[in-house]
């Protein structure tokens, strides 16, 4: 007989061969993918998770935020707007609107604001509005921080300033929910999604000197957290 019998293959060996080649399979798919998005529908994942992660990155409201407003500027601004005084009432938690103690004679004719006061007049507004509308879980998630007047040139026709508003989007919430999901998806989402980030949206504002109600915007840019606009 031949000392070179055929051996027979063994069990191991064959699982490991077949690992070998689902892993393989799983690496064709993954890159195969992702070349299709990349080439075929313009979206690059490895650009995608690099964005995320300069999104991610913690910030320091102070430093974005230079200009604040307090909850004095906005009983100010109110004073200023109204002759009733009723019209606003501070419940312990915010300003409320009173559309019943509300008429065209309350309103004061001339008023001039600085950029607090408008500011925070603003964010009352919108506490309200979506509260009115039964959005109070998304109100809670964004808050107007800041609204600043720069550049402000008073020509012969019009009158030009540089509005930057700085919005804070708070995702607390919403990764709470993502977690109590607890499956594989929601936990990558929960990753992925910063705790919050700042929009400073920066426009122009175009003012007719002959019709103030003839208003002009030109958007800027939009920046996120500190991040820039490139």
């Amino acid at each position: 007989m031949s000392n070179t019998a055929k051996r027979q293959p063994s069990i191991v060996g064959g699982i490991l061969k077949f690992f070998g080649f689902v892993a393989l399979s799983i690496v064709v798919i993954i890159v195969g993918f992702y070349c299709y998005l990349k080439f075929a529908l313009g979206i690059d994942l490895i650009d995608i998770k690099k964005k995320i992660d300069l999104i991610n990155l913690k910030t320091e409201e102070s430093q974005i935020v230079t200009n604040p407003y307090q909850e004095s500027d906005a009983a100010e601004a109110f004073t200023l707007i109204f002759n009733n005084e009723d019209i606003y009432k501070d419940n312990g938690e915010g300003y409320v609107f009173d559309k019943t103690a509300f008429s065209a004679g309350s309103l004061v004719a001339d008023v001039t604001l600085t950029d607090k006061q408008f500011a925070s007049l603003i964010n009352v507004y919108m506490n309200n509005l979506f509260n009115g509308e039964g959005a109070e879980e998304f109100a809670k998630s964004i808050k107007l921080k800041q609204i600043k007047f720069t550049n402000l040139k008073v020509e012969a026709e019009t009158t030009k300033v540089d509005i930057s508003a700085i919005a804070m989007l708070d995702f607390a919430e919403i990764k709470k929910d993502f977690n109590a999901e607890d499956n594989f998806i929601a936990g990558i989402l929960s990753n992925l999604i910063p705790d919050s980030i700042y929009i400073n949206c920066n426009f122009k504002v175009i003012i007719d000197n002959a019709n103030p109600k003839n208003i002009e915007v030109e958007n800027n840019y939009v920046l996120i957290n500190q991040l820039t606009k490139e």
